[in-house]
């Protein structure tokens, strides 16, 4: 039903304003030399949420046993490396 809607909305703005695309828009704003850096910077990032998957951060901890020369890794994820 959303893909639907966002359809809907992209139809009537390509009535009202044919060939426009609001990701193009934004990366035609974020290569122009003329416009601010912070502006840049912020179209880059709108249009990277759209074309790229997101990282997730990961914890990485790490306890070494000089004695027995191992190095046991613990992930978020509770698996455990010996």
């Amino acid at each position: 039903m959303l893909a639907n809607t966002e359809n809907r909305i992209l139809k009537m703005l390509h009535e009202r304003t044919p060939g426009y695309h609001p990701l193009l828009a934004l990366v035609e704003l974020a290569t122009d030399k003329e416009t601010d850096k912070g502006i840049q910077m912020q179209c880059h990032k709108t249009v990277a949420e759209y074309v790229e998957p997101k990282l997730k951060s990961m914890e990485i901890k790490a306890d070494v046993h000089q004695d027995f020369g191992i190095l046991k890794v613990s992930m978020l994820t509770d698996e455990v490396s010996d």
